[in-house]
């Protein structure tokens, strides 16, 4: 921080030829500048690093050396940063029980830049992630790819995530980061969850990929439980799970992402979630059962934010909606989207809410159920719906079903 005062006193002692001890100040003493040390291409070389490391030493990888493990690297116990450098953490043990390739302890800061991890987990580990497992630290991942982590279906952990566990009091910040084909088949207390990430903690993910993962139940690429998730400009794209093919959990927020070709077995292609916030974002050919894009069981806005080509087999091709807590849509478009019933919108729940459709076109979409009944726009179960300057038209076999003020 600059500070004006301080350095116009060391001016003037300067310039006045006076020492400093002639003035009774001691000489500062200096902080020794923090060590920053290059890891050679070597796993016993990064082991005794990481063991030895100094508080808020920098660790630098060889670069694109992938450094093969039969075991976990030390659990981080102090404020750490690895750079990367295109470097590779693999687990090269397929027959063992599996392990988290890294850990961070609670209170730790770690700082990992463009670093790929490759293979973590296994079909009987006991550890809660197959890459990192941060347990109250502060983790910041910047780059770098997370590929075929994951814990199989004979995993002990409560919690068992893909690649990366944020466990309760843990802070997750991750930017620019690719995570493919990782999974979660472990049962759990939640049941398989978080093919990629389980949140228990505050996450904050940005300019990410998700590409083809997995979990059993609920949230094929983020399952968040607790504390808050925060989703900025990512790509969630061929995820599955049962609930949520990409995101499932509560208090999500999303913006400015893209959701395409998510499928869900049961509910919400895309999210299934309660108290969700999107804004700014698209979804494209998601599907599931009830909910193609949205399945949502209290509390959800969405704000300026395109669905097309979403689909049900059952109902609600774009969002489907249960135990209305308060259900807002403003300026979005839903067009080309299809299901048994509700083509756009299913309200169905056993507690009905307020559903305000405000400045929203609801066109072009379809309900295929037998009989010819069915609303292609919103099909509404126990309301109220209230349209505010909404267009709804040109849907199949007819826009509305029980929403005042709508035109079949």
């Amino acid at each position: 921080m600059y500070h004006p005062i301080r350095r116009t006193l060391s001016t003037a002692v300067a310039s006045s030829g006076i020492a400093a001890s002639a003035v009774g100040l001691a000489p500062v003493a200096m902080a020794s500048p923090v060590s920053q040390v290059s890891v050679p291409c070597d796993t016993t070389a990064l082991t005794s690093a990481i063991s030895s490391a100094a508080s808020g030493e920098t660790l630098e990888l060889a670069h694109r050396c992938v450094y093969s493990l039969q075991g976990s690297l030390p659990d981080v116990s102090r404020d750490l940063t690895i750079v990367g450098r295109g470097a590779t953490l693999r687990n090269t043990d397929k027959t063992g029980p599996g392990f988290a390739i890294l850990s961070v302890g609670s209170g730790v800061t770690l700082n990992i830049s463009d670093l790929n991890f490759t293979g973590g987990g296994g079909d009987n580990s006991g550890a809660c992630s197959g890459a990192i497992q941060n347990n109250g630290g502060h983790l910041t991942i910047q780059g770098g790819t997370f590929a075929d982590n994951g814990i199989g279906a004979n995993g002990t952990c409560e919690q068992s995530a893909g690649a990366i566990y944020n466990g309760e009091n843990g802070y997750l910040q991750v930017s620019g980061a690719t995570f493919s084909k990782n999974y979660s088949f472990a049962p759990g207390v939640n049941g398989p969850a978080g093919g990629a990430i389980i949140n228990e903690g505050y996450a904050d993910i940005s300019l990410s990929e998700f590409v083809g993962n997995d979990a059993t139940f609920r949230g094929g690429a983020i399952f968040s439980n607790f504390g808050g998730l925060t989703v900025l400009d990512c790509k969630f794209t061929g995820n599955e799970s049962a609930l949520g093919g990409a995101l499932s959990g509560r208090d999500i927020a999303v913006v400015d992402s893209t959701f395409t070709s998510n499928r869900a077995s049961d509910v919400g292609g895309a999210i299934y979630a309660s108290q969700v916030t999107v804004a700014g974002s698209q979804f494209t050919g998601n599907d599931a059962p009830v909910g193609g894009a949205i399945g949502n069981h209290s509390q959800l806005s969405v704000a300026d934010s395109k669905f097309t080509g979403n689909q049900a087999s059952d109902v609600g091709g774009a969002i489907a909606i249960a135990e209305l807590g308060g259900v807002t849509l403003f300026g979005d478009k839903l067009s080309g989207n299809r299901a048994g019933d509700g083509g756009a919108i299913y309200e169905y729940g056993d507690v009905p809410g307020v559903l305000n459709v405000i400045s929203t076109s609801i066109t072009g979409n379809v309900a295929t159920g037998p009989g010819g009944q069915g609303a292609g726009g919103i099909y509404n179960g126990r309301g109220p719906v209230y349209l505010h300057h909404a267009i709804i038209r040109s849907n199949t076999p007819k826009n509305c079903y029980n929403v005042p003020g709508c035109t079949s």
